[in-house]
């Protein structure tokens, strides 16, 4: 029975393929979060009718349905983590609901756009669906080609050229104005994103492998990705995109050295050394990018938003506020341009929550890394890399929710591993006796 079920998978029936499609498909929409919301407003007169919630909550009803059709075994300090996260999230609820009066509508909104991302990696992780790793990478060149056109599109002309905002308000393109130009977004929903996407397509190209003439062509793709995320005007992108080459470099050449487990504190200290020099040299007044003088005024927010994650009651520190820092499910004051995880967090649900954030972040990390020492794939090096970045972009951003959709990538397409001898002779076709 067990050696039938596994040749019936193998052989990928219509309705399967048909399933790791739809699911490959509600991914990529994820990642590049703007192209859905877009392709409906170029057809339904500018309304945007499916959102990413409806999306997600597809995602994630998926994942579980083949979960339990065919499991892969998870590592059990991830899975640890991860049930502890998610039975602090539920507990911690009652503390904003019941004890700070905060309106539940905000608190499912906010859990959803910070931890949805998170729920859906580990039912990834809990699930073998071995998408082909192929597929997905030429997937991700032909979205690429098509999100840098429209992106050089704008950067040329000046111009958004897309829509900014539905006609109903339920969609709307963040962040777009800066220093008096606007920042390129291409088919995303927020600068931030797009510019993530090209650190992450960057990351992509310097993985593949190196076969004579084509390492060259990956070369200019990865410069042209690079050129597409300048475009952006996002300085912590800038700094993700120097940590996550410097990443990849040492993933491809020395996986296994002292070092490679510690390339988040690389990237962590790259965001440091950026503040230290804002703090020793001060601000510099320019143009464009190289105008400076914000960080005064990020400082400043800092500053306050510290005051009030860590200045309050002990209970409230150790379990949050409830301040979520987006318009799309916070109102009035709650709303708090933070753009800092190690605030921002706190802010929300506490230390307690913050330390679960970096636990889940840390178990993920040793996981790519094993995954990356085990078959050396390229959407694995580029998954792992990104990853190994994110510390270092979360000092100035938020956006830690944007890359763990990354991770679904190679969860979704790393192959399944044999549970015990029997399950690996199944798979290489050799026969097996009932009785084992």
């Amino acid at each position: 029975m067990e050696r039938q079920k596994e040749q019936a998978f193998r052989e990928k029936p219509s309705g399967m393929k048909l399933f790791r499609g739809l699911l490959l498909l509600g991914i990529l929409f994820v990642v590049i979060d703007g192209a859905l919301p877009q392709l409906q407003m170029l057809l339904l007169g500018g309304r945007v009718i499916i959102g990413l919630l409806p999306l997600k909550v597809f995602m994630a009803i998926s994942l579980i349905g083949f979960a339990l059709y065919r499991p892969r075994k998870q590592q059990e300090v991830l899975t640890v983590v991860s049930l502890a996260f998610a039975g602090y999230l539920l507990v911690d609820i009652l503390h904003l609901w019941l004890g700070l009066e905060l309106p539940a509508i905000d608190l499912f909104g906010g859990y959803w756009v910070y931890y949805s991302s998170f729920l859906l990696v580990f039912l990834a992780g809990c699930s073998a669906l071995e998408i082909s790793e192929k597929g997905i990478i030429r997937f991700l060149i032909f979205l690429f080609f098509i999100c840098a056109a429209v992106g050089i599109a704008q950067y040329l002309t000046g111009r958004t050229l897309l829509p900014t905002r539905s006609s109903d308000g339920s969609f709307t393109v963040g962040a777009v104005g800066f220093l008096g130009v606007n920042r390129v977004f291409s088919l995303f929903i927020f600068p931030g994103t797009f510019g993530i996407f090209c650190v992450f397509m960057t990351g992509l190209f310097l993985s593949m492998p190196v076969r004579g003439m084509r390492f060259a062509g990956w070369i200019v793709l990865a410069a042209l990705a690079s050129a597409v995320c300048y475009t952006t005007l996002i300085r912590s992108c800038y700094l993700e995109l120097i940590a996550t080459v410097f990443s990849v470099a040492v993933l491809r050449m020395r996986p296994r050295s002292l070092f490679a487990p510690l390339l988040p504190v690389a990237g962590i200290l790259l965001g440091l050394a950026v503040i230290a020099k804002n703090l020793l040299f001060g601000a510099v007044a320019g143009s464009g990018v190289t105008d400076s003088s914000s960080f005064i005024a990020r400082l400043l927010e800092w500053r306050y938003y510290a005051d009030v994650a860590f200045s309050g009651s002990f209970v409230n520190m150790m379990f949050g506020e409830g301040i979520v820092q987006s318009e799309r499910v916070a109102t009035g004051s709650s709303v708090a341009p933070v753009d800092n995880i190690f605030l921002s967090y706190p802010l929300h649900i506490g230390v307690v929550g913050l330390l679960l954030v970096l636990a889940f972040y840390v178990v993920i990390w040793l996981d790519l890394l094993a995954k990356v020492k085990r078959l050396n794939r390229p959407i694995d090096i580029a998954v792992a890399a990104l990853w190994s970045s994110t510390l270092c972009l979360g000092l100035y951003s938020i956006d830690i929710p944007a890359v763990a959709t990354y991770l679904l990538l190679t969860y979704i397409s790393y192959p399944r591993e044999p549970s015990s001898v029997k399950e690996a002779f199944i798979e290489e076709g050799i026969p097996v006796s009932v009785t084992g």
